[in-house]
Formats: structure tokens, sequence, C-alpha cells
């Protein structure tokens, strides 16, 4: 476990608004560059995996920061950098498999090709739209948790810098073919990607169970 506090200016605030904004309006209802020295001692107690997840967190927001808070670019220019952020940092395949939930089974291979294509799209597109709500808020890295042989919950929170209560944002992240990426993200302890998943499923539900009605959603 570790017991660190680390700062960073970043944009999980925009990954939260973001799937927050999503799942509020499109769905009626998936799993910076100034940054406070670290703990040596306190990093050599974690295990190595912990120390990946924790370091794999810290180098993704200061990477987010360094293209979010640059006023010389424009928005397409940051929604490609936000692309590439998103494909290397989350196993988006993964979170769009489990949001689909038991209907993944149902699906062809055409249609689960399509699927994730049109989940890819949807995480990018609403993301991209919020980049104008970031305002500096600060984002503590402080602490990590074993989950399982694979997985590390690291722990964060959001500081309003007009001194609005903290956010608790939690990261799930999976060590898996000798890389981390991200699978969930706690709001408050809510899961995002157990929320996407209840989400898809009153869609497809609502379309009689058929599930080329979220594809046709997501398409819209």
């Amino acid at each position: 476990m570790i017991k660190i506090i680390q700062k960073t200016y970043f944009i999980p605030t925009l990954i939260v608004a973001g799937m927050v904004s999503f799942q509020a309006h499109s769905f009626p209802r998936y799993s910076g560059e100034s940054i406070v020295p670290t703990s040596t001692a306190l990093i050599q107690t974690s295990t190595s995996q912990e120390k990946g997840a924790y370091t794999f967190v810290e180098s993704m927001t200061n990477n987010g920061l360094a293209f979010i808070s640059n006023k010389d670019l424009t928005k397409a220019q940051k929604s490609k950098k936000f692309k590439h952020l998103l494909n290397k940092s989350f196993d988006i395949n993964a979170i769009g498999k489990f949001a689909v939930g038991r209907y993944w089974r149902q699906m062809d291979a055409k249609q689960k090709s399509e699927y994730l294509k049109l989940f890819r799209e949807m995480l990018i597109s609403v993301y991209s739209k919020r980049f104008n709500e970031y305002q500096g808020q600060d984002v503590e890295l402080f602490d990590t948790v074993p989950l399982s042989e694979k997985d590390t919950l690291v722990k964060s929170k959001i500081i309003d810098p007009e001194g609005g209560p903290d956010v608790p944002v939690d990261w799930r992240v999976r060590y898996k073919n000798g890389s981390y990426k991200i699978i969930d993200v706690l709001v408050a302890g809510v899961s995002m990607s157990v929320t996407q998943r209840s989400d898809f499923s009153s869609v497809i539900q609502r379309g009689g169970g058929d599930v080329s009605i979220l594809i046709n959603h997501l398409k819209n």
C-alpha cells in the first residue's frame, strides 16, 4: 500500500464530467507539470505492481496536462492528443465488453466489431466536448489498494481551487501482457463501468432485447 501525497493538475474532472454528462443526457439510464516530490521510503513499502500502477496513473495525468492546458492548441489538436491518451491508457475493449454485459454473447462478429468501434468513438466525442470545463483543479494521488493479482486501485481526489468539497476519484488499473491499463473509474465510490452497463442494459431492454438497438443508438 502506498501512502503518498502527490499533487498534479489534470483532467480526471474532464473524464468524470464526460462520463456523468453522457449518462445523464444520452441515455435515460462500464466496469501535470507541477509535481510534489514523492517519498521513496513510502513507495518501497508497496509491491511492484502497486508501484507500477501508481506511476502509470501519475504519468497519464502529467501527459494529459501537457495538452489540455496548452492554449496554443486547437480543439481538433487536443481531441487528437486525447484520443491517443485514451487509447494508450484505457482498455477500451475490456470496458466496452463489460458495459454491454451478457448481451456481448448475443452479438455476431460484425456487431461486436461495430459496437467496439462506436463505443470508442463515443468516449472520445464525449470527453472532447468538455475540454473548456477544466478550471485548474488539483488532483491528489495518495494511496494504492491491491485488489487482485492483476488489479490495483489508485486512489485520488479532485480538489476544487475555489474551496469546494473534494471529490474522491479512484482508478482501477489492470496489469496485463506487460502493461498497465485503466479498466474503471470510481467517482465518490460509484463505478462508471457498472453505471454504464446499467445504462446500456436499459436501452437494449427497451428495444425488446435486440442489441442492434444499442448499436443504432450509438450511431445517432
